[in-house]
């Protein structure tokens, strides 16, 4: 049984099985490409053996589904600037009509700001964190520095160093939440190329 912070969402018939559905649950909420992800849950989860009613073992079909669906819970909705009846419905997965039998008061699409309105939504059993190392290049911008020669027409221009850009590899860990970017932390930094300063002569004459 797949139990989470004690009480069992899904039964099935062995931990081989019950692990295969965590870990479709993992591969779901990994970003797409992501290489070194460390995944760990928001909540207690565990795999327990115990004893239990032939009828209540789930296939593995439909564990994965459950799991992946969540479980369906009624919320209060608190209406923002801008929003309407039905993307408020549609936000929540419900259709208009639904959206009306939860709210007997509301007997016309007008809202109002503030209002209160009882919406249904999935929620999730598991809550995936996944975090995610990356290495980036980074790219500091040369810096231009011009210097004036009064002896030189005010049509002269040349370069005199060229300049480049400089590299920094910087290493960070990213974390997402149900498959949602949740927030960035800088691990290492590590400069690659200095900047050369461009120097540039201008004629003033």
């Amino acid at each position: 049984a797949i139990a989470v912070n004690g009480n069992v969402v899904a039964t099935l018939k062995n931990k081989d099985e019950a692990n295969e559905v965590l870990e479709y649950l993992n591969q779901m909420y990994t970003p797409e490409g992501a290489e070194n992800v460390k995944i760990s849950y928001e909540e207690d989860v565990q795999i327990v053996s115990q004893y239990t009613n032939q009828d209540s073992i789930m296939s593995l079909e439909d564990a994965k589904n459950k799991i992946a669906l969540g479980q369906s819970v009624t919320k209060t909705h608190t209406v923002a600037s801008g929003e309407a009846a039905y993307s408020i419905a549609a936000k929540y997965g419900m259709t208009l009509e639904e959206l009306y039998e939860l709210n007997p008061s509301m007997n016309s699409p007008n809202i109002y700001v503030g209002q209160e309105l009882t919406v249904k939504a999935n929620e999730p059993y598991i809550t995936v964190k996944a975090t995610v190392t990356v290495t980036e290049k980074e790219t500091a911008e040369k810096e231009v520095e011009y210097q004036y020669d009064n002896t030189k027409s005010s049509s002269y221009k040349k370069i005199i160093q060229q300049g480049t850009s400089g590299v920094t590899e910087v290493k960070k860990e990213q974390v997402y939440i149900n498959g949602e970017f949740d927030s960035e932390n800088v691990i290492s930094s590590t400069v690659i190329t200095q900047p050369v300063k461009e120097i540039v002569c201008i004629g003033t004459n």
